[in-house]
């Protein structure tokens, strides 16, 4: 249940905030991928969104992601990108045919503004990361495999300052609505603040599939943004 009340604060933060009177927004986003030759089965990329108010668009980096990266310290306050509230991440598969394995991951910072200093010292700040594999094993009978995969998101923050400023994956101070659509977030389903890890097991004949899935989530603390 969402806690609705305007005068409730957790952490010396508002729990209620309202939109504003245009809440309209605008969301771009690219996603680059590069598979070399000579690395079969590798695949690399990088993936920028940002997500704006219409009313705040006023620059070519509140509409193109890639270049509304303003490096600077986090320690300084930017208006500018302040307003703007921005993923971006780097990602990769390698996929091994013959051996019928993959393994994947994507790691991703709430903010393309980090210098590079400042995430070599604190790369976990503002961060969320998944990583995967799966693995068919081949049975007696031919076309039938045994699978075994795992998978492991985590969106909850780890450092304090983060946690106690409710700085976590999804949601914005200045765009209330955060990282969703009608309400439904537009990401990972463990949604803001949350990690999840599974692990499954399961018989595969062609598209016949018959599987076991243990799931371990831990969710954050309920806090309403509206």
């Amino acid at each position: 249940m969402c806690i609705r009340h305007r005068d409730y604060r957790i952490q010396e933060n508002n729990v209620y905030i309202p939109k504003p009177e245009n809440d309209k927004r605008f969301m771009s986003g690219l996603v680059l991928t590069y598979q070399p030759k000579w690395i079969p089965g590798l695949f690399l990329g990088y993936g920028s969104v940002n997500h704006v108010y219409r009313d705040d668009i006023t620059a070519i980096g509140d509409i193109l992601p890639i270049f509304n990266g303003r490096k600077g310290p986090d320690n300084i306050v930017d208006n500018t990108i302040s307003k703007r509230q921005q993923f971006g991440s780097g990602f990769f598969r390698w996929l091994s045919a013959e051996g019928h394995f993959e393994f994947y991951g994507e790691y991703g910072t709430r903010g393309n503004s980090k210098t590079l200093n400042d995430f070599m010292i604190t790369p976990e700040s503002g961060r969320a990361f998944t990583f995967g594999f799966s693995h068919l094993m081949s049975l007696k009978k031919p076309g039938h495999y045994f699978q075994i995969s795992s998978e492991m998101t985590q969106t909850g923050q780890t450092i304090r300052e983060d946690i106690r400023g409710l700085k976590t994956w999804y949601v914005h101070d200045h765009v209330v609505e955060g990282y969703t659509h009608n309400g439904q977030v537009l990401g990972a389903g463990n949604g803001p603040a949350s990690n999840v890890i599974f692990l499954e097991l399961a018989w595969v004949n062609k598209m016949n599939r018959i599987g076991f899935q243990m799931e371990r989530r831990l969710d954050c603390p309920k806090y309403a943004r509206v």
